[in-house]
């Protein structure tokens, strides 16, 4: 029995000898991990950051292969930009991500291409996209042809920007073709832009015309609630031309147009006169102040082929008057009318001129003056437009009065 106690004995040393060696090792285990804790996390955060810059790298660098720019020339054709049709772009050359040229753009809708520009150079910086703006420093272009007038898209909904747009120099040639302006306009085209999210817009146009020098138009612009108002637009044809023949009126007689606004948003005056040979399509003047404001003006609806199908319906001219007294911290009385030959619209309610809103109550009547023998489609217009389609504005602390309602 000695002999098996002292085997017991010895196998139990052992064992207690192995887990205190085990123990030990473990003790320097922890403590190594301990020592080199800090090497192990940078190890870690040194393996992440090579990751995430080996992606950022494929993304920056990878778009500069051939195969890869005929894909992102794939993925962009046949966008559709709105209500003016689809894109198409050929030749997608450059730095995508700063400085890139396109050999030709095209906007095409459901007749065909409208719009061509040649050699399109970007020059543009990426990272402001992170901020929701976009930023062009320079965008030149060889040549802009507008070929046609596009047929456009019913618009949806309209909505506010998803981005700002802000483009510090735009130069190119612009080519107006005589389907679309009703002859040949050649011009030398600079412009800047600067378009807030928020609805402010400032910028400038100069359009030189290459085939009658002297014949030019100049639009300089800036509307903000914070600055002060700024429109102005000079147009001027000696003998008329392509901005004439745009805007659907004679492009043989001489043709000019001046716009001045000034002031304040809530403060200010306006003037827009148009001439084309002997006559005078456009008549307006008004004036505003932080309590009242007033608008007149007249407009010859047979003067251009853009306005024709109005004329045909409501007359040969439209007048329209617009006046508007302070009713509350924000919001103006407004009240407006438009006269023609075949009818007569009125309108009033309640806007907030600084925000550019309507209130949600008004009152609008329009009807063919009875004698005027007006067109069918006029009559139809007026009674869509008519007192039963909208409630009258109740008079100030009034409950609206609920409509009753009517058979459907």
């Amino acid at each position: 029995m000695t002999g098996r106690d002292d085997m017991v004995q010895g196998a139990a040393e052992a064992v207690h000898h192995a887990a205190e060696a085990a123990h030990e090792a473990a003790e320097v285990a922890a403590e190594a991990v301990r020592r080199n804790w800090p090497r192990l996390v940078a190890i870690v955060a040194l393996a992440v950051v090579l990751t995430i810059a080996a992606l950022i790298a494929a993304m920056r660098y990878g778009v500069l292969l051939p195969q890869a720019r005929l894909l992102i020339q794939a993925a962009t054709n046949g966008l559709e930009v709105g209500r003016f049709g689809r894109l198409q772009i050929e030749g997608l050359t450059g730095d995508i991500w700063s400085d890139l040229t396109v050999a030709r753009l095209t906007l095409r809708d459901e007749k065909g291409v409208w719009l061509e520009a040649d050699n399109v150079r970007l020059k543009w910086r990426y990272l402001e996209l992170l901020r929701r703006n976009f930023q062009a420093d320079d965008i030149e272009v060889g040549d802009l042809k507008l070929i046609r007038r596009p047929t456009l898209s019913p618009g949806g909904e309209a909505g506010g920007l998803p981005l700002s747009f802000h483009i510090d120099q735009a130069k190119g040639r612009l080519d107006l073709l005589p389907d679309f302006s009703y002859v040949h306009g050649v011009y030398d085209l600079d412009f800047n832009l600067d378009v807030e999210r928020s609805g402010a817009e400032r910028g400038r146009v100069r359009a030189a015309s290459v085939l009658h020098p002297g014949d030019h138009l100049n639009a300089d612009f800036d509307i903000a609630k914070t600055r002060p108002l700024v429109l102005q637009v000079d147009a001027v044809e000696a003998q008329g031309g392509a901005l004439a023949g745009a805007l659907g009126l004679p492009a043989k007689q001489p043709f000019s147009l001046k716009i001045v606004a000034g002031g304040r948003t809530s403060a200010g005056r306006f003037t827009a006169v148009a001439a084309s040979g002997g006559l005078r399509p456009l008549e307006a003047q008004g004036a505003w102040t932080p309590v009242a404001g007033q608008a007149s003006g007249r407009i010859s609806l047979t003067a251009s082929s853009l306005t024709a199908p109005y004329a045909r319906r409501f007359g040969p001219e439209a007048a329209f008057t617009l006046s508007g007294r302070k009713a509350g911290p924000s919001l103006f009385a407004l009240q407006g009318r438009i006269s023609a030959e075949n009818l007569s619209l009125a309108a009033s309610g309640l806007g907030d001129l600084g925000e550019r809103k309507l209130g949600p109550q008004g009152s609008r009547s329009a009807s063919p003056p009875p004698t005027s023998g007006a067109s069918s489609a006029a009559r139809a217009w007026a009674r869509r437009t008519s007192p039963a389609c909208s409630p009258p504005l109740p008079a100030a602390g009034a409950t609206p009065a609920r409509r009753r309602p009517g058979p459907r």
